[in-house]
């Protein structure tokens, strides 16, 4: 029988950081794909992350063509 250890506020702080670190790229993802889903306007930005001015910018409806038909889309993608 293994004898269970008590954590600190301190052990489970770090414990919980730890994993908000690990998890953060799949969060980041999901909320990417959350964007496009619900069509987000998109902004242009240069290397440094600055929004570009005077860029007119247009969403696609593909990631809603896919939403609204999602059977259409499922035989593209079984070669893949």
């Amino acid at each position: 029988m293994t004898m269970v250890t008590e954590k600190t506020p301190t052990d489970i702080l770090a414990m919980v950081e730890a994993r908000e670190e690990a998890m953060a790229p799949l969060f980041t993802r999901m909320d990417e794909d959350r964007d496009m889903y619900y069509l987000a306007d998109y902004v242009m930005k240069d290397k440094a992350g600055v929004a570009v001015d005077d860029i007119i910018n247009v969403t696609g409806a593909q990631i809603a063509l896919v939403k609204a038909l999602p059977g259409t889309a499922l035989p593209r993608c079984q070669g893949l």
